[in-house]
């Protein structure tokens, strides 16, 4: 008899087992692996049945910003961000929601709507993790509202000393954008190598070579011929696969017409002298000792050039728009016997 009881307590148990409803952490999860697969309308299915068995749950928030993402309809997205809105007030996740509303506008080119969603979280939630995006896509709407001055203000704002980094060479991305459009070169000039100076070859939200051209079409914009080839020389020699502008390939010189000034780039008188600083941190007689110093400058997150001067190698870095600036890039990063020299 008490082999018979112990033999249907254990059925029962195993049972229980085999029938036991998933628990909520393994339904969200089911969900989310379906989300990261990017099975997304089945992700969609998933996250709705979570919700209707689980109502209270602490992940449905999160379950609703996954189903809104996965959405294709604008009008329906937007019903479940304003939903999360107005169920979550205060919450980080009103904040994303209302985030992803003006980012939404933003991709839709409705750039006055995504002012008013992105303003919402620059004056509500400036310490959640969307303030830094919220004034990228600020600055990228006034841009597109012909507002350039209005976010450069904001862009000056974002490097006040306010800690932001995560965005910080997208935003310099846009800000040299701005500056070209108004026909500011030289300043440009600047921006468009403090990108490529400080970003990471792998970087995904940034394709440096066309940085590149860019900054290759300002010095050209100025007059400045050569410089831009020496631009365009350095995009193929870190990026060799990477296609030179059109104008460029034609034996090996610049020979395109202007379609603002209508003449070709060896007419072009100069606008502008693009005068600048840079830091040099060394010079010698064997490249190879140049190669194995800018190999130790690269550990300390320092790009340096070779470039070559008489009988020197010399390495340089960076460009400044003062003396004083090279010297606290220098000083920064911990660097030794540096020249702060200006060049152009």
């Amino acid at each position: 008899m008490k082999k018979f009881v112990l033999t249907a307590v254990i059925a029962l148990a195993v049972s229980s087992c085999m029938f036991a409803k998933p628990s909520e952490d393994d339904v969200f999860l089911k969900a989310m692996t379906l989300y990261n697969s990017k099975e997304y309308k089945n992700a969609s299915a998933a996250f709705e049945t979570f919700i209707k068995e689980f109502p209270s749950s602490r992940y449905k928030p999160s379950a609703l910003m996954k189903i809104a993402e996965a959405e294709e309809n604008v009008d329906k997205k937007k019903d479940i961000y304003e939903r999360i809105i107005k169920e979550y007030p205060g919450t980080e996740y009103e904040a994303e929601a209302v985030y992803s509303l003006g980012r939404m506008y933003y991709a839709m080119a409705e750039d006055k709507k995504a002012e008013e969603y992105l303003g919402a979280v620059m004056g509500r939630f400036p310490n959640t993790v969307w303030i830094e995006p919220a004034y990228y896509y600020m600055i990228l709407s006034l841009d597109g509202q012909g507002r350039q001055e209005e976010a450069k203000k904001l862009y000056a704002d974002y490097n006040s000393g306010k800690g932001y980094y995560m965005y910080k060479n997208r935003i310099e991305l846009a800000y040299a954008n701005i500056l070209f459009k108004q026909a500011k070169f030289g300043e440009a000039v600047f921006a468009y190598q403090n990108v490529i100076d400080k970003t990471e070859d792998t970087e995904k939200y940034i394709y440096l070579p066309d940085v590149y051209k860019k900054l290759a079409e300002a010095y050209r914009k100025s007059g400045n011929v050569e410089k831009a080839k020496d631009a365009e020389s350095a995009m193929l020699k870190r990026f060799p696969s990477a296609d030179l502008p059109e104008e460029s390939v034609k034996a090996g010189a610049v020979t395109a017409v202007d379609t603002v000034t209508g003449t070709t780039p060896a007419e072009v008188k100069p606008t502008e002298i693009i005068e600048y600083f840079t830091v040099q941190v060394g010079a010698f007689s064997l490249e190879k000792n140049a190669e194995l110093e800018k190999e130790n400058l690269a550990k300390k997150g320092v790009k340096a050039e070779i470039v070559k001067d008489g009988n020197f190698y010399k390495l340089k870095t960076g460009k400044f728009r003062t003396k004083a600036e090279a010297e606290s890039f220098a000083r920064g990063k911990g660097l030794k016997n540096y020249l702060a020299r200006k060049d152009f």
